[in-house]
């Protein structure tokens, strides 16, 4: 995995946890988080696009 997907994984989890080491976000946040569906709908030729279900998880397969 090219070292750009760790560098803004990982400011993507920094950022979630100074959100919630400020109190600004908490468990519900993050629980409703995981049911939005923002992401621009892709067809159904793009099998490469990878959905994670943690940041955990994104973070386990950048790092495979």
């Amino acid at each position: 995995m090219p070292t750009d997907s760790r560098y803004f994984a990982q400011k993507a989890i920094d950022a979630a946890d100074e959100l919630w080491d400020k109190g600004l976000i908490d468990e519900n946040t993050i629980e409703q988080w995981k049911h939005e569906h923002m992401r621009t709908p892709y067809s159904e030729q793009m099998g490469n696009v990878k959905n994670f279900e943690t940041l955990e998880d994104m973070m386990n397969y950048l790092e495979a």
